[in-house]
C-alpha cells in the first residue's frame, strides 16, 4: 500500500511537471519570436490598393529593439510599433493602419490589412542595411515594367550612375534597407527613386514630375 502511494505521488508530480513545462514552452515560443525579431531588417515589395501609383514597388522595414519600427518607401517613411503573439507579427502604424502576418525566420506570409491600410505587401524577406563599401563598383542591369532598359552602377564616394537612356551621376543616401536618389531626370520639376537590393536582385521605383503631370514606374535588375 505504501509502495502504491509512492507511485501515485510520483505520477502526480510527473504530470504537474509536464503540464508546467508545456505551458512554459508555449509561452517561450512567443517570447523567443519577439527576441528573434528585435533589431532585424526586412525588405520586399508592396503596392497601393488605390490611387495613381499602384505599381509593385520596393519597401524596407526595420524592427527596433524597443518594439518601434520604421517603414521606408519611395519618398517617405512611416513610424509605428510591432508586437508578436505566437507566430504572428502585428505592425501598427502611428496613423492607425495595421498589418499582420505569419512570421518565420526568413520571410512572412498570410498578410492581413486592417485600419484602412492601403499598402498591400506582396513579399518580404530578411535583409540588411546596405553599406557604400559593399555596393561600390557593383553594376546592376534590368528593365522597367514598361520595357526600357536600366543600368545602375555604384561609384566611390556614395554616388551612382543611373542610366535609363541618358546616364547621369548622382549622390545617394542610405534609407532603411535601400537607398534613395533625387534629381536624376533632366528637364523635370522633380525626380525621386527608391532602390532596394535583395540578395543578387534589385528592385526600384521612380516618381517623376514635370509640367505634364506625375509619372510612376517600377523596375527590377540583377547584379552583373
Amino acid at each position: 500500500m505504501k509502495h502504491l502511494k509512492s507511485i501515485s505521488l510520483l505520477l502526480i508530480a510527473a504530470t504537474t511537471i509536464l503540464a508546467c513545462k508545456k505551458t512554459g514552452i508555449s509561452g517561450d515560443i512567443s517570447e523567443n519570436r519577439t527576441e528573434d525579431l528585435k533589431g532585424t531588417v526586412w525588405a520586399g515589395e508592396f503596392q497601393y490598393t488605390s490611387g495613381a501609383n499602384q505599381n509593385l514597388q520596393p519597401f524596407s522595414l526595420i524592427l527596433e529593439n524597443n518594439n518601434t519600427l520604421t517603414w521606408y518607401e519611395n519618398g517617405s517613411s512611416l513610424p509605428g510599433v510591432w508586437s508578436v503573439q505566437g507566430g504572428k507579427v502585428t505592425i501598427t502604424y502611428t496613423n492607425g493602419q495595421i498589418v499582420s502576418a505569419d512570421a518565420s525566420e526568413d520571410t512572412w506570409s498570410n498578410f492581413t490589412n486592417t485600419g484602412a491600410n492601403p499598402r498591400q505587401i506582396a513579399n518580404i524577406k530578411r535583409s540588411a542595411i546596405p553599406t557604400p563599401g559593399a555596393l561600390e563598383n557593383t553594376q546592376w542591369k534590368g528593365k522597367f515594367m514598361s520595357g526600357p532598359n536600366i543600368s545602375v552602377t555604384f561609384l566611390p564616394g556614395s554616388k551612382l550612375r543611373y542610366d535609363a537612356g541618358l546616364p547621369i551621376e548622382v549622390p545617394y543616401t542610405i534609407f532603411g534597407a535601400g537607398i534613395k536618389i533625387g534629381n536624376f531626370a533632366l528637364a523635370t520639376i522633380s525626380s525621386n527613386a527608391y532602390i532596394v537590393p535583395i540578395s543578387n536582385a534589385m528592385k526600384g521605383n521612380s516618381i517623376i514630375s514635370d509640367f505634364g503631370g506625375t509619372y510612376y514606374s517600377s523596375w527590377s535588375a540583377t547584379k552583373q
